[in-house]
């Protein structure tokens, strides 16, 4: 993916992100999910045959959290 620089600059754009994860950051973060510290938003379930509408929510923003794909 590339990035047109001059875009961000002309419109007051901001990029923040990430190149990944540390070993120990990861580990963290499943510690947390075992011990039920964390949980994931989950905003629906929906059986496999319905990947096309996922898609389509996901694509028109009608989600919060994450769609799960039931075989």
């Amino acid at each position: 993916m590339t990035t047109d620089l001059r875009y961000l600059f002309s419109f007051e754009q901001q990029m923040i992100g990430s190149d990944g994860w540390h070993g120990e950051d990861l580990t963290a973060l499943l510690s947390m999910l075992a011990d039920g510290r964390l949980a994931p938003l989950i905003d629906c379930i929906l059986p496999l045959e319905d990947a096309a509408e996922a898609e389509r929510i996901l694509e028109d923003r009608e989600v919060v959290g994450k769609i799960l794909l039931k075989p």
